[in-house]
């Protein structure tokens, strides 16, 4: 298997100086993984060849819609997840069928590069409480907010970035608001509230949790006893 561990390529944000030598400097951002492997079929004498052939056919193979599938690599002692991953390559030369065994070498593309840990981490932050989080990969991760009414405004920071989001929202009984910062959506009952937002807090996509300890606090005007639920999962590139 390659690129599994490889850093991806990076898109460089960096703008040049006009009258000096070099850029200012800016964010590096990866581009998408590609990962590749071989995978060999041998049934032996008797085996069922073209039913195991099949079933990589049926499985390595592009999706229907624009969604890809978690592509979970166990390596030693560590098993971690991309996402979102397209089969875009699948070859199967069939010289040695007769004999049934072929190599099979397959791609996918990863578009989101980051890889994470397989079960997702939950943390209840209380109201008016500060919750410490630990982000053990090494790079940022795109934290699911969640907040049942009834609430009247409420409020999440990440005090550690200096970045919060305040909601002038009333949530009733029975109501959530969900919080997806990697689509950079915030909606209750799948309407989106974006516009009760406040203009001091930042936007949705930019909360995220930074490798390492991060500070979160949830105060909301009034209600709110069910707390802040963080649903997470450590990220690597």
């Amino acid at each position: 298997m390659e690129g599994w561990e490889d850093l991806p390529s990076m898109d460089s944000s960096n703008v040049a100086r006009p009258t000096w030598h070099g850029s200012w400097p800016g964010r590096f951002y990866a581009q998408e993984r590609q990962v590749t492997a071989t995978i060999a079929v041998n049934v032996g004498e008797g085996g069922d060849f073209a039913g195991a052939v099949a079933a990589l056919r049926h499985l390595l193979t592009p999706p229907v819609g624009e969604t890809g599938a978690p592509l979970v690599i166990s390596g030693r002692d560590e098993i971690l997840m991309a996402p979102e991953a397209v089969v875009d390559t699948r070859a199967m030369p069939t010289q040695s069928f007769h004999v049934g065994w072929v190599p099979v070498a397959v791609r996918w593309i990863c578009s989101d590069p980051r890889r994470y840990n397989v079960i997702r981490s939950g943390v209840a932050v209380p109201p008016e409480a500060t919750v410490d989080i630990t982000n053990a990969g090494n790079v940022a991760t795109h934290p699911l907010l969640r907040v049942d009414g009834p609430v009247v405004n409420p409020s999440l920071a990440n005090t550690t970035l200096s970045r919060t989001l305040d909601f002038v929202l009333t949530l009733a009984e029975g109501e959530r608001l969900v919080i997806d910062t990697d689509a950079g959506n915030a909606t209750v009952d799948g309407e989106s509230v974006l516009s009760t937002m406040t203009g001091t807090s930042a936007p949705v996509g930019d909360f995220v949790f930074e490798r390492g300890v991060n500070s979160i606090t949830f105060a909301p005007d009034s209600g709110g006893d069910a707390g802040l639920t963080v649903l997470y999962r450590d990220a690597w590139l």
